[in-house]
């Protein structure tokens, strides 16, 4: 009754000398949710605490098992090299890059956390450890760890644009349980903050996907055009509307995200998170807020051949998904919206009729870049995003311009 790949596992497990496995939908109960918060929690110091990972590469389910086209005469013992790793995984020849276990969220952090790691696929086995890289068999393949995760490498590289090539790796990739999506990170996110601190670096607290210290860097995400048309809200909540967790789609970031030393227009007042299980800060989130100043600029999101983005100041502005020019200056705008589905913009059910326009708040964050804000319900003045825009500092800080100072809560 256990699935092939299992019985492969355990045996390869048995023919190396060990005495035990991990297997999570074997040592974690099944449809119990406490369970499951619980041992989820636990994932990240189980895999970074392991002899060996032993990952079923090129399998598409546990039932196609770990070895395929493998002759029953057990190959001749060869030894592999070990050399210092260059490069970063993904080479057409690996089978790694693109097979369905590195389509999967979870596997993401299963990769970065492991202290060793064989890969079986479909033609070879590949071997890789957190420092140094292992050839493949047949000796001409490149290493398999990418290098920008390397727990080794916090401090070498930018620790927010270490993070930002996280996400968006792990935004590409699939959940089975949209809910998934921050706890499928949690464990590579407390492996950062933990070699952060140990190297005084400035991260603070973990805040649904983002981080106190460089929080306003961390907002400057986006959704890829490569995914527009596929993006939208999560059904159920499971973060506020400022992180990229709350969104189902390719993230990727402005380019002045914590690269360049630029001042920030933007000042964060206060920003808090309550998470499902209060144990457990890297996990679910229940709720959340950021209360944040700064210069605004009042516009509308117009549906008319496309969505567009209208500044009240200059009515021939006007900005879509996939760039416009502005009719009188010739400045070149981009408006990414959160999500493809209008209804997902409407500040509330009584405002989706359709064609009609959303008053909308953008709220200046650095150079170029401003989110793009509707009010959370039809009164009161707590927003949400919905999206952002690129390349408008003329609109706040032209002369006519009727940007002004002011403090939003944005959930």
């Amino acid at each position: 009754s256990i699935p092939k790949t299992l019985q492969d596992a355990i045996k390869i497990t048995r023919s190396l000398g060990m005495g035990h496995i991990w297997i999570d939908a074997l040592c974690i109960i099944q449809d119990d949710d406490a369970a499951w918060r619980s041992e989820s929690a636990r994932m990240g110091h189980i895999y970074a605490n392991a002899e060996l990972t032993i990952a079923a590469t090129w399998g598409s389910d546990a039932q196609t098992g770990i070895h395929k086209n493998r002759s029953e005469t057990p190959p001749p013992r060869r030894v592999l090299e070990i050399r210092p790793s260059l490069h970063d995984a993904g080479s057409s020849h690996d089978g790694i890059g693109l097979s369905p276990l590195c389509q999967r969220g979870w596997t993401l952090q299963e990769h970065i956390l492991s202290r060793r790691i064989v890969h079986f696929t479909e033609q070879e086995a590949w071997f890789a450890c957190r420092e140094q890289d292992a050839n493949c068999e047949c000796q001409y393949g490149r290493p398999v760890m990418p290098m920008f995760v390397r727990p080794a490498n916090v401090g070498m590289i930018p620790v927010t644009r270490m993070w930002h090539t996280i996400v968006q790796n792990y935004s590409y990739r699939g959940l089975t349980n949209p809910s998934d999506k921050l706890s499928a990170l949690a464990g590579t996110a407390q492996m950062l903050h933990q070699k952060a601190e140990e190297q005084r670096l400035p991260l603070g607290r973990y805040l649904a996907g983002l981080w106190s210290k460089t929080f306003r860097k961390d907002l400057l995400w986006f959704v890829s055009r490569s995914s527009a048309c596929e993006s939208r809200h999560a059904e159920r909540y499971r973060a506020p509307s400022w992180s990229w967790a709350s969104v189902d789609g390719h993230i990727e970031y402005h380019g002045h995200a914590g690269y360049r030393r630029e001042p920030m227009s933007v000042r964060i007042l206060d920003v808090q998170t309550t998470t499902v299980d209060p144990n457990h800060n890297f996990g679910q989130v229940a709720s959340g807020y950021a209360r944040i100043a700064g210069r605004t600029l009042e516009a509308t999101v117009v549906r008319s051949h496309g969505t567009w983005l209208r500044s009240k100041t200059d009515k021939s502005r006007m900005v879509s998904h996939s760039s416009a020019r502005s009719e009188r200056r010739g400045e070149e705008i981009e408006f990414h919206s959160d999500s493809f589905f209008v209804e997902d913009l409407r500040p509330s059910p009584a405002e989706t009729v359709a064609g009609k326009d959303i008053p909308v708040t953008l709220v200046y964050i650095i150079d170029g870049f401003a989110l793009v804000l509707a009010r959370d319900g039809e009164e009161g003045n707590a927003f949400r995003r919905i999206g952002c825009v690129e390349h408008v500092g003329m609109w706040f800080y032209a002369d006519e311009s009727d940007a002004e100072e002011k403090e939003l809560l944005i959930l």
